[in-house]
């Protein structure tokens, strides 16, 4: 499964390069480390990077047969910085990795296995291939031409991007089925390159600012709600708690709300919001009174909203990590 770049993104992301004096590498593996914290509901995420080997200062090296690639780790961890900067720190973490570019990643392993760390580093690859191709051979031009060029490569990881360049920039991947369906893959492949527009568009705003559907996907999906909600009679005159019910009424069985660990359905949103309620009151919470929530971005939120409406509360949420310190 694969996707072009438009003409206009190619030349963005070597507008980019140009102007900050980095290489589209650095873009591709910063972008990849968006869509995997997006996907994995992360900050501070890790995959493996597939390098030449070819950096090391011996004459002929570029000529000399023989393999030289490895896979080291790379990391990406989102502390507010602009896109801009995480550019630049990956930059310079893949210079420093060039003096260490043919270290082990088994050993690497053995150390982190060390600190107490079980399990494999990371299970995502991203791999830049730069294959040199005479582009004479591809045209019309030479007596002996290519009338097709492709690779085909094969990792034991369960998802691989490969990137090629020819004429533009191409990403695809590589998938084991019982890790990923075909429509997962294509919807990834879709973040990915949305992620990336944005970034190339932008680079001063922070990873937070980026947008997960483009507006055409937001409509897709938004279009069947629309719908769903436009065909029901609501009661100008009700209030959200009244709605909310309304809905639970009608349509119990309807997921109301999903996070990355489980899903609840009308009926169940209601009946766990209804005993959190009870337990507040419980607890001499009154209409009025200010309730905090801290909480990431769970079912459990939801539930908890709810059940100070129901009540009559009022919400005050709050971020888990802060105030810091």
């Amino acid at each position: 499964m694969e996707i072009n770049f438009s003409p206009d993104v190619c030349q963005k992301i070597q507008t980019l390069c140009s102007d900050y004096r980095i290489t589209p590498a650095v873009i591709f593996y910063v972008a990849w480390g968006i869509l995997l914290q997006r996907w994995c509901y992360a900050d501070d995420v890790l995959f493996g990077a597939t390098i030449s080997g070819r950096n090391i200062p011996i004459d002929g090296i570029e000529e000399t047969l023989g393999l030289f690639i490895n896979t080291l780790p790379l990391r990406l961890r989102d502390d507010g910085a602009t896109l801009l900067q995480h550019l630049q720190r990956m930059h310079q973490t893949l210079i420093a990795h060039y003096s260490n570019e043919h270290d082990a990643l088994a050993s690497i392993q053995r150390l982190v296995h060390k600190e107490g760390h079980a399990g494999d580093l990371f299970n995502t690859l991203v791999v830049l291939e730069n294959y040199p191709v005479d582009m004479t051979l591809l045209s019309c031009a030479s007596p002996v031409a290519i009338r097709h060029l492709s690779v085909h490569e094969q990792t034991h990881y369960p998802l691989t991007l490969t990137i090629t360049q020819q004429k533009g920039f191409r990403f695809s991947i590589a998938y084991a089925l019982n890790y990923l369906t075909n429509n997962m893959a294509q919807a990834l492949l879709m973040h990915l390159s949305y992620l990336l527009e944005q970034l190339v568009d932008n680079p001063q705003r922070p990873i937070a600012a980026l947008v997960n559907l483009s507006p055409c996907q937001q409509a897709q999906v938004l279009q069947p709600y629309l719908e769903r909600m436009a065909c029901r009679d609501w009661d100008s005159q009700s209030n959200v708690i009244e709605q909310f019910h309304q809905v639970a009424a009608t349509s119990p069985a309807q997921v109301a709300v999903v996070d990355e660990l489980c899903a609840l359905t009308y009926s169940e949103l209601a009946a766990q919001a209804e005993q959190l309620a009870a337990y507040l009151v419980q607890q001499g919470v009154m209409v009025g009174d200010t309730v905090g929530i801290i909480s990431e971005r769970r079912v459990n939120t939801v539930v908890a909203i709810i059940a100070i409406m129901l009540i009559g509360g009022c919400l005050c949420a709050h971020q888990p990590r802060l105030p810091s310190g």
